[in-house]
């Protein structure tokens, strides 16, 4: 044994010969292979597997084998061992940087093969068993100089994403855009595969020169920049001839269209339509993935998008329109179940709307809720169908707005003020039946925000009925409805608000037994807060008062006041005459300056309101800021 391992070990022809020795043995020692892969270089293996018995060849590669992983990779190979065929379970094989000058045409026998490795030999071809390698994700195959010819056999393997080292696409630009192209034809039959090359391919001549069928079949969708390419050049081949008596029309590929809605205008319009292109077809309405092709090569048609077909269906429906007058009370009625079943929450009832408005035109009345599905709807489906009713019944104004960019609803910690500022954005638009008001409603519920709009843009009526929808069990949170403009900190005493005239509506709620109006920097209490005489909390936390009204005192049911982080320089004296208050709160105010107002409640007054819990001083962070300014 250790001679034969000194033989192998030593030069070519003693290495040779002992090989040669081995051809005869029946049973091959196992640890003869093993010595060679373990012991020995990538030459002395390739030695083996030229020049080795079958059993010597196919022991190696089994040693070789690791992970389903193959490498036979610089070990001067002439020729792939036939060995590597039978293992039928790999998934990745390396034949790199070897002598190969031609590959067997076995690859049908290794079906699961991932990456495939033949770079750096002196192959002038691929088999044609590599279309058999349908789980193929990668082929390396660069600096193999006799391969002159792009490859179109690699469009043959169906999972194929990576191809490297082709010529003229083996880098830069023109190598991203094949890799491109196999990840979003994956699976596509490999004629069409490389039809539609091409065509992704082409230059302006090229495109020219394709043929009519070749271009329409690359409108498949599966490559937009190939679908834009060859648009184009079937629009620039368009004979230009109007819609009109005596022409026939085809719909060739998947549109939006109806089909019995256009057949049927069109047969109106004394105009032919055919499921096929036939000798008497004049004009193609062009759709995207279209399968009938036959017929269209070796002549000229002309050329119509769906919008323009589309239009032409308008045009024709123009009699048809119960065009709204919005006096009659019929119409009037039949807007408003419109509305309802645009806005309903079964999208089942929406799309019954949408068809409605498709057959009889868009009712001034239904313009709010058309605008809402059109910007606020979650079916995609369903906001593209509102938006083309819009485009094609709408005013030039509702359709600007449909097309407003910003946003309507917001959400996040400035979602209030930022969905006021986008509806006054969008109620520049002046459009005949919209009801910006609701608009704010509609994206109050929906979203949690919009109120603020409705309390500075809606009429008085609709203030009340906003705020009475709020009050729950006699309270009313006016902080959550409103939106100031800023938002007070008056621990910091460098900061400045501007003040804010407190709310009237608010006064016409009798009703009420809480109101929390704080943090909405309120300049000033009106005298009116007496008509609130159920009253019994009222929170004017974080304003800019700096007196009370003596109305204050007709509360006399008021329990609790919160006054605190206003702008108090003392005590308010209605205080001490407030004999039914058990919870008092005036700490944290400041003189609108830069300094803080310790307000602390005489021990006098304290005695004229016995009972009542008081929170007086300043904040620890107000504390804390003097402390820090006053060294």
């Amino acid at each position: 044994m250790d001679e034969l391992k000194n033989q192998l070990r030593s030069g070519d022809e003693d290495f040779l010969s002992a090989i040669n020795a081995l051809q005869g043995e029946p049973d091959l020692p196992a640890w003869v292979a093993g010595f060679i892969v373990e012991e020995l270089g990538e030459a002395r293996i390739g030695q083996a597997l030229q020049g080795g018995s079958a059993a010597l060849r196919r022991a190696i590669i089994k040693a070789r084998v690791a992970s389903k992983r193959l490498n036979l990779s610089r070990m001067g190979l002439t020729r792939v061992p036939p060995e590597v065929f039978e293992e039928a379970g790999l998934k990745e094989l390396d034949l790199s940087s070897n002598a190969l000058e031609t590959l067997p045409d076995d690859f049908d026998k290794l079906p699961g093969l991932t990456l495939l490795k033949i770079n750096g030999n002196k192959l002038a071809a691929l088999p044609e068993s590599f279309a058999k390698l349908s789980a193929l994700k990668r082929l390396v195959m660069g600096s193999n100089s006799k391969i002159k010819d792009f490859p179109y056999l690699i469009f043959a393997m169906p999972s194929l994403e990576r191809a490297e080292g082709v010529p003229r696409y083996g880098r830069g630009a023109e190598r991203d855009l094949l890799w491109n192209f196999l990840r979003k034809t994956r699976g596509t039959e490999a004629g069409k595969r490389q039809r539609l090359f091409a065509i992704v391919d082409a230059d302006a001549d090229r495109l020219a020169a394709a043929s009519l069928s070749q271009l329409f079949e690359a409108l498949d969708g599966s490559y937009p920049e190939m679908c834009q390419a060859a648009l184009k050049a079937i629009n620039a081949r368009s004979a230009g001839a109007p819609l009109a008596a005596g022409a026939s029309v085809t719909i060739l590929g998947n549109t939006r269209l109806k089909k019995t809605e256009v057949k049927e205008k069109l047969k109106e319009a004394g105009i032919a339509y055919t499921p096929s292109v036939t000798e008497a077809t004049t004009h193609i309405v062009v759709g995207t993935s279209p399968k009938e092709l036959d017929g269209l090569d070796g002549r000229a048609f002309t050329t119509l998008s769906e919008d323009e077909m589309e239009a032409f269906v308008v045009a024709q429906l123009k009699d048809e329109l119960f065009l709204m007058d919005t006096e009659d009370e019929a119409v009037a009625s039949h807007a408003e179940s419109i509305s309802e079943m645009l806005l309903n929450d079964d999208p089942a009832n929406t799309a019954l709307g949408l068809s409605l408005i498709k057959t009889g035109g868009l009712p001034v009345e239904a313009t709010t809720a058309i605008f809402l599905v059109a910007r606020e709807s979650d079916d995609a489906k369903l906001r593209a169908e509102a938006r083309k009713l819009i485009k094609r019944y709408g005013s030039e104004a509702l359709n600007k707005a449909t097309a407003e960019r910003s946003k309507l609803g917001y959400s996040g910690d400035k979602a209030e003020r930022n969905t006021r500022m986008s509806l006054h954005q969008h109620s520049r638009f002046e459009i005949e039946g919209m009801d910006w008001i609701a608009v704010a409603r509609f994206l109050r519920k929906r979203h949690g925000y919009g109120l603020s709009y409705v309390m500075e843009a809606g009429s008085k009526a609709v203030k009340l009925e906003v705020l009475r929808e709020h009050i729950k069990d006699g309270a009313l949170n006016y902080h959550d409805l409103s939106s100031p403009r800023y938002r007070p900190s008056y621990d910091n005493a460098y900061s400045y608000y501007s003040p804010e005239v407190f709310p009237a509506e608010l006064f016409e709620l009798t009703e009420l037994t809480a109101l929390d109006a704080s943090w909405g920097c309120f300049g000033a209490l009106p005298e009116d807060i007496a008509g609130l005489k159920n009253l019994k909390t009222l929170d004017l936390t974080g304003n800019m008062l700096s007196e009370l009204p003596d109305a204050i005192l007709k509360l006399d049911k008021l329990e609790t006041l919160r006054i605190g982080r206003n702008q108090f320089k003392a005590l308010p004296p209605q205080i001490k005459f407030m004999k039914g208050l058990k919870h008092l709160d005036i700490q944290g105010n400041r003189d609108g300056g830069h300094l803080f107002v310790n307000i602390e409640v005489p021990p006098e007054v304290r005695a004229e309101i016995p009972g009542c819990a008081i929170v007086d001083g300043l904040t620890q962070q107000q504390i804390d800021h003097q402390n820090i300014y006053s060294r």
